[in-house]
């Protein structure tokens, strides 16, 4: 069986309740259904590096996973045609009469008539191409065989399967919360740590190197243990670093040859906060290569920038009114009072959970290193009722934690939104 073809031996799957394919195929023919609205679940799993089965099994491997499941036996099927198919006796009976002959006997037939008898559920979904081939033409004929039999099939046109939401992210979801899933260990690579392997490869050979080791480090793999540094703040370090090394190839070959006065000249070409993050991610660098003994003096050490501290200005209320009046959604006027009234900067507020906010209390709670709390005024209280209202209205079963949600994250329980939000 191919890595397209997504099959559920175990536990309770219902990937089709809700009305969002086109054709149901049922013992009496075709029914129109209302709302196209899902995605190439195959598209979706390749991309995050999932597949349901690890590896290809036979067809006798795979009739068996139907014959011992507890629940509901569910599957998709995306291709455009099946080699199996083409070498079934049937299938040169469909093309010789345009229909496809039944064997009431056949044993696929026989076990699922005992499974759905036995009040199983046994379904699946096929993306069909305008106009079908041939092979899709022999299953769409063939379906009302199945459906005699107990099977649910469904069909989803492949142009909609491409342009729709995220229905895919919430079926891998589910699967993945009930150990449905197989992960495929040559695609489980952090999408940080790809970035960051392919910027330090394209670096000198001596120089990436050294940036292997930092990272090394960082992750928690040096000479001295510590908690490792998530990917993603390692690359945010190296979007900082990158430009510099690049120019410093030019001259050197080793990091153990750049100086103080290296240093500080990239600094001066990179003012304010960008000069402050090359800074920072500078010392990460050097203090990692120090602590390996891959160089013998940190050439940021007694370098300081300095800052300025400017301290919020107060937004006149009739600005601040006309601010609010032209975000076109609940979640969006509640950003604003967030940002404009209560000073919350980006990262605090995308990182809201709903457990910070109390309405009864009018307190939020936001994480600024410490725990600290925002007692809200009026306004912002008006607005995060209204915030919540909608969130329930438009997701009412949505697990995603976060205070602040998105049509594309809402399905995802690990991310907050992105802005802009909307």
């Amino acid at each position: 069986m191919a890595v397209g073809d997504l099959v559920v031996a175990r536990g309770a799957v219902r990937a089709v309740d809700r009305p969002q394919f086109l054709v149901d195929v049922e013992a009496d023919g075709l029914q129109e259904v209302r709302r196209p609205q899902a995605q190439s679940v195959a598209a979706a799993l390749d991309e995050r590096g999932v597949v349901l089965v690890a590896a290809l099994v036979d067809r006798a491997t795979f009739r068996r996973l139907f014959e011992t499941f507890e629940h509901t036996a569910w599957r998709l099927e995306t291709r455009r045609g099946y080699a199996s198919d083409r070498q079934d006796p049937d299938f040169q009976a469909f093309l010789a009469t345009g229909s496809s002959p039944c064997d009431p006997d056949e044993p696929w037939f026989v076990n699922i008539k005992a499974q759905t008898g036995a009040g199983k559920t046994v379904g699946r979904v096929r993306i069909a191409d305008n106009p079908r081939t041939t092979e899709q033409l022999l299953l769409l004929d063939y379906a009302r065989h199945n459906a005699t039999f107990g099977e649910d099939i469904r069909y989803l046109w492949r142009e909609d399967a491409a342009r729709a939401g995220t229905s895919a992210r919430r079926i891998l979801q589910f699967l993945s919360r009930r150990g449905l899933v197989i992960p495929d260990p040559a695609r489980q690579v952090d999408i940080h740590q790809r970035a960051i392997n392919q910027r330090v490869q394209s670096l000198p050979e001596a120089l990436a190197d050294e940036l292997h080791r930092w990272v090394l480090v960082l992750r928690g793999e040096g000479r001295r243990e510590h908690p490792a540094m998530p990917f993603e703040t390692i690359r945010k370090y190296l979007g900082y670093l990158y430009p510099v090394l690049t120019a410093w190839t030019v001259r050197v070959t080793s990091l153990h040859e750049i100086t103080k006065d290296d240093v500080q000249d990239a600094l001066k070409q990179r003012p304010g906060s960008t000069g402050r993050g090359l800074l920072s991610a500078l010392r990460s660098l050097f203090q990692a290569l120090k602590q390996e003994r891959v160089i013998f003096r940190d050439p940021t050490r007694s370098i300081s920038l300095s800052t300025s501290e400017r301290l919020p200005v107060p937004i006149p209320t009739d600005r601040l009114r006309g601010l609010i009046d032209r975000a076109d959604t609940p979640m969006a006027k509640f950003v604003v009072a967030l940002v404009a009234i209560h000073a919350l900067g980006r990262r605090e507020t995308r990182c809201l959970l709903l457990t910070d906010l109390d309405l009864a209390r009018g307190r939020l709670t936001v994480r600024r290193g410490l725990r600290h709390t925002v007692y809200l005024d009026e306004v912002t209280h008006i607005l995060a009722s209204d915030w919540l209202r909608d969130r329930h209205q438009r997701w009412p079963l949505t697990a995603n934690p976060y205070l602040l949600v998105s049509q594309q994250t809402v399905a995802d329980d690990r991310l907050p939104p992105s802005p802009p939000w909307s």
